[in-house]
């Protein structure tokens, strides 16, 4: 018999990310941007992420906004965003590596769930402080991911 991920936080109609690594020592983050309200990475208030763990994003309450479940700041993760009733728009997944500390060579994995499915589920070395992981475009409207998989130096 195969085997079957569990994600008991993924939302059974909405979006779902969850970031972990392999080193007990580095604090990695997870961040989900809003592209279409102009949301830039690292920069409240379309970007959710440690800094702005449940940042308001539709009308008053919370079943239309993202949510970060915790901030892991040293090793291993998990750390998780759930948006149970995106707007109909185009969101973009990151991680970035906020301090390695003594963990030379983080390998960070994402795993994007869509409506109850896992979509996405990559894997990459994150060796440099500031480093960031462009993981992946969902367009919610279509219900589909685009895969990005650069990196570049941030904060």
């Amino acid at each position: 018999s195969g085997s079957t991920t569990v994600f008991p936080n993924a939302p059974p109609n909405g979006i779902y990310a969850r970031l972990t690594w392999d080193t007990p020592h580095a604090d990695l983050d997870l961040h989900l941007v809003d592209l279409t309200r102009g949301g830039v990475f690292y920069t409240p208030p379309f970007d959710c992420y440690f800094a702005n763990p449940s940042p308001n994003w539709g009308v008053p309450g919370s079943a239309d906004d993202p949510s970060l479940g915790i901030d892991d700041i040293e090793g291993y993760g998990p750390e998780d965003i759930r948006f149970d009733l995106p707007a109909v728009g185009l969101y973009r997944v990151y991680t970035h590596v906020y301090q390695i500390n003594e963990d030379p060579s983080p390998s960070a994995r994402i795993e994007l769930v869509l409506d109850g499915s896992l979509v996405l589920d990559r894997t990459m070395v994150l060796n440099s402080n500031g480093l960031v992981w462009d993981v992946a475009n969902i367009d919610w409207t279509a219900r589909t991911v685009t895969e990005i998989g650069t990196t570049w130096i941030g904060p």
